[in-house]
């Protein structure tokens, strides 16, 4: 629990809610999961993100959490979908700070990560990983099986590289801003 007691919890799950239908690129509940767990380190599922929108008292208390989706709806507060005044608007205060916190730390830092915008790609790499992304490749490709397979689990790999690649550098700009 936090200390805000006085949530309102059906305004903050309409606010979610609100926020996330009125993103103009139609981002979907399993999609704002999988960057919300991007940003908090792995642990968001799209379970988490429904019970949130419906107004599950045990996801709505916990400010970080909150704030982690508010952050992800706002394009980390690039976006007046979400503002820090709603969240205190609704009683959430713990979960506007930390949001606060995120979004007013050095707003020049520019760092590849797409969140919704253009998708990082291969060339968007480290020269290293990119190295290594293509030697996992081409052992793949040597592997028993028939080409689609070899193309899907490269595909699959280079997801999850560059997937992963993006939560570092997110995890690291919000580190930055503490």
């Amino acid at each position: 629990m936090t200390a805000d007691h006085d949530i309102d919890l059906t305004a903050l799950a309409e606010l979610l809610v609100r926020a996330r239908q009125a993103r103009l690129d139609g981002i979907s509940v399993n999609e704002a999961a999988r960057r919300a767990a991007h940003l908090s380190g792995g642990r968001f599922s799209a379970n988490t993100w429904r019970a949130a929108e419906r107004g599950d008292r045990a996801v709505l208390t916990k400010a970080s959490r909150v704030a982690t989706m508010a952050l992800v709806l706002s394009e980390a507060g690039t976006l007046d979908n979400i503002t820090c005044e709603h969240l205190e608007r609704v009683g959430a205060r713990e979960a506007a700070e930390i949001f606060r916190r995120h979004v007013s730390a050095d707003e020049d830092v520019t760092v590849p990560v797409s969140l919704g915008r253009e998708p990082l790609g291969v060339e968007d790499l480290p020269k290293d990983l990119r190295a290594w992304l293509e030697g996992a490749i081409a052992e793949l490709r040597r592997l028993p099986g028939d080409r689609r397979d070899h193309e899907e689990m490269a595909a699959a790999l280079t997801a999850q590289t560059i997937a992963m690649y993006e939560m570092h550098v997110t995890q690291m700009r919000v580190l930055g801003k503490r």
